[in-house]
């Protein structure tokens, strides 16, 4: 599994606090819950600055 971090330290570190503390039953659950979270996260970070074109639009369609 790739694990995708928080870019913002002290959300990471709560995280990784948190999955310490978090039962061996559940942790699994969150870590892929933290990284699709954290993904998404990212991922809308990285598009404020982007304006689709028109052969962006048709490309999608």
């Amino acid at each position: 599994m790739i694990k995708v971090k928080h870019p913002l330290e002290q959300y990471r570190q709560s995280q990784e606090a948190f999955l310490a503390n978090c039962p061996l039953e559940e942790r699994r659950y969150h870590e892929l819950l933290f990284s699709y979270g954290n993904s998404s996260y990212r991922y809308h970070q990285d598009t404020q600055d982007y304006t689709p074109t028109e052969t962006d639009y048709q490309e999608w369609l």
